[in-house]
């Protein structure tokens, strides 16, 4: 029995230690991950992996965390080469961002990121890793649970490595207030998983993403540069829009957003979950490259 609580913490990190073989593969090869977008903003799910973290993996209050991540693909807002943290693939996170994106590789099984500037009304999802600031103190967040204006999240103290869950704090705008300390911290920028469809890199699936289809289509043969994709992730791309073929983007596409937007739970109500649906189907995933 000793070795149970290993095997069980290895199991739990095997979703990202797959990831991380698959990248071998070439870039051009169209991949996505296990866990869908149903699975992962559903938050009951989110609160069985926190309990298998704290039980299993070891992830619990107070307890030092000191190792380090490489990070894997990663862009800025918009498929842009160019990201806020200038984090890359190979860049190397320690503290609270390499334990946050260490929790979001399990949790979601990609290696493969964007990052968006936060605003007054951006959204907030569980699983964002959200970079904040209080004066000097810099940290990231791994967001846990949203209730209203109320987000929980893991972090970790840059200074001495204990892990802090469950941290409290009040939204308000582009700030958070933390409900233990009261210190009011800015939020910079945060990264998350690229999903499927999300054509215009956003961060969300909405009626935007289905335009953008339809606007950028030209006789079902779109090019890069057609699309002023000359300087961004292009490869990303035609990953998210479930595209073999980097010349081409289908326009069933266009359709298939318009169907899930207009569909929520199996019905003719709007989907505006942020997602292509909410009805347990498992239909559509994140990206991996």
């Amino acid at each position: 029995m000793k070795h149970m609580k290993a095997r069980i913490a290895a199991m739990l990190f095997a979703a990202a230690t797959t990831v991380c073989a698959s990248q071998a593969l070439s870039a051009s090869a169209f991949s996505h991950t296990y866990s869908s977008q149903d699975y992962c903003e559903e938050p009951y799910n989110m609160s069985y992996s926190c309990r298998n973290w704290g039980l299993y993996g070891g992830y619990y209050n107070g307890q030092i965390w000191d190792g380090e991540v490489y990070s894997g693909v990663v862009c800025g807002h918009g498929y842009s080469q160019t990201t806020f943290s200038k984090t890359y693939q190979g860049s190397k996170l320690e503290k609270s961002a390499g334990f946050c994106r260490m929790l979001a590789e399990s949790f979601f099984g990609t290696t493969t990121f964007m990052e968006h500037i936060v605003y007054y009304n951006t959204p907030l999802t569980i699983g964002d890793q959200v970079k904040i600031d209080y004066g000097n103190e810099h940290r990231t967040l791994f967001i846990t649970s949203i209730t209203g204006n109320t987000v929980r999240a893991y972090s970790l103290n840059e200074n001495t490595g204990e892990i802090i869950t469950g941290e409290a704090f009040t939204r308000n705008g582009w700030h958070l207030r933390s409900q233990s300390s009261n210190k009011n911290y800015g939020m910079d920028y945060l990264t998350r998983p690229i999903k499927e469809y999300d054509a215009n890199g956003d961060g969300i699936i909405s009626r935007d993403d289905a335009d953008w289809i339809l606007t950028n289509y030209n006789n079902g043969r779109v090019t890069q540069h057609d699309c002023g994709f000359d300087n961004k992730r292009w490869d990303i791309l035609i990953h998210a829009l479930q595209n073999e073929h980097t010349w081409k983007i289908e326009y069933s596409d266009y359709y298939t957003i318009g169907y899930n937007l207009g569909h929520l739970n199996g019905t003719n109500q709007p989907n505006n979950t942020g997602r292509m649906t909410y009805d347990g189907s498992n239909s559509y995933y994140y990206v991996t490259m």
